[in-house]
């Protein structure tokens, strides 16, 4: 789904299709310049944490968030494709501003460093700097997500070891 955008020919003018996304269908017709915005806003949607939640017990909402996403990745090739979407866009210039403030509200490090810093206060993950802890994670996070997009018979369980992934855990 995401490949298509880019292959589209310069005189389509609408798309419709169907995005697959944690369960929901979400049913699009639009027009291609509207296409980004629409995935944007999507992804944005999924990539919001429950911070109150998160708060009352650091460790098991990061051991589930990921199991979800190592879940959605083995079950669902589009969320894969979805969550390189979402990290690449960060880093594109984006001339809608309401997209812009979107990508900034789920900026990953200052939604978890939060979470981290509390379970570190809590014992539950190892002491040191908490964004280094994070981008530790999720870059790992991230790079499996783009390996199985780009060799899905490759990745297997075994890379996929929560237990593993989480060196922030004492």
């Amino acid at each position: 789904l995401l490949y298509t955008f880019w292959v589209l020919p310069l005189d389509i003018t609408a798309v419709s299709f169907i995005i697959p996304q944690n369960g929901r269908n979400y049913y699009v017709n639009l027009y291609k310049y509207q296409y980004v915005s629409t995935l944007v806003k999507i992804g944005v949607e999924e990539m919001k944490i429950d911070t109150e939640i998160a708060m009352e017990a650091p460790y098991e909402y990061l051991f589930q968030t990921i199991k979800n996403i190592f879940e959605q990745l083995e079950s669902n090739p589009s969320f894969g494709k979805m969550f390189v979407f979402m990290d690449n866009v960060q880093y594109t210039t984006v001339d809608d501003k309401e997209i812009e403030l979107l990508l900034k509200s789920i900026d990953i490090c200052s939604q978890w460093i939060p979470v981290i810093s509390e379970g570190q206060r809590r014992g539950e993950f190892r002491a040191g700097n908490s964004h280094s802890l994070c981008v530790a994670v999720f870059g790992a996070i991230q790079g499996i997500a783009q390996e199985k997009v780009r060799n899905p018979q490759l990745i297997s369980n075994e890379y996929n070891r929560i237990d593993t992934l989480l060196c922030l855990r004492k």
